[in-house]
């Protein structure tokens, strides 16, 4: 279910002149369990509390089982977090447009120049799980481990469940909030100028007309630094 508010400020109006604000539409909202495991894979040593193929006296090793004391560490190469629920999700977006000229008509000439701004903004906050910590809380020793094997429907799997379901205080500890910030800008400056009887001809008077413009616009992606690997 999303919320949405938005409000919206009439333009003030003034000879050529012109501002324009939204003001910010924050939307708020739940998304689909945390986000699935496929490109980078994890590993559960074998020291590992819920290693099925762990150590010979971890509680979590499967009987009858043909491999070393030792134990062997697990890789998973897909997973979906089911157990974690519902991500939370929210969008803020703002606008503001400025526009303001002048008009003058002297000496047989027209002219008109104007300078205009325009900047968006977009803040978008989403729940994840880190993928470090996830790392971190397979390789517990401890029941405070992250368990992957009871993150489905229990009452909907073949196989038997090994050992409790993670803990809720470390399922808390794994989320993070990822921010990605966008702004973008507008700046236009021109300047027109015409006149419709420069000179004349036998055919009728011959007008000219001219003009300039700059423009300018810049765009920056502001990323989480977990996302842009500025930090770990």
């Amino acid at each position: 279910m999303i919320k949405q508010k938005t409000a919206s400020s009439d333009p003030i109006k003034a000879p050529f002149l012109k501002f324009n604000s939204r003001a910010p539409l924050k939307q708020v909202g739940l998304k689909s369990a945390a986000n699935s495991l496929r490109l980078t894979p994890k590993l559960i040593p074998a020291s590992g509390y819920y290693n099925t193929f762990g150590l010979v006296d971890s509680p979590s090793r499967l009987p009858s089982l043909n491999i070393p004391d030792a134990g062997l560490p697990l890789q998973i190469s897909r997973y979906r977090y089911t157990d974690m629920g519902l991500r939370d999700i929210s969008v803020e977006n703002s606008h503001y447009r400025f526009l303001g000229g002048l008009r003058r008509q002297a000496l047989g000439w027209s002219w008109e120049s104007a300078l205009l701004y325009n900047e968006s903004n977009v803040r978008d906050a989403q729940g994840h799980a880190s993928s470090s910590r996830i790392q971190a809380a397979l390789g517990l020793t401890t029941p405070e481990a992250y368990n992957p094997f009871t993150g489905g429907d229990s009452t909907k799997l073949s196989l038997p469940i090994v050992g409790m379901p993670t803990r809720q205080s470390t399922i808390d500890n794994l989320m993070i909030t990822a921010v990605r910030e966008n702004d973008a800008s507008l700046s236009l400056w021109d300047f027109k100028v015409s006149r419709a009887d420069l000179f004349a001809l036998p055919a009728g008077d011959v007008g000219i007309a001219g003009g300039a413009e700059h423009r300018r616009y810049d765009y920056e992606d502001n990323r989480d630094s977990r996302q842009d690997k500025s930090s770990p």
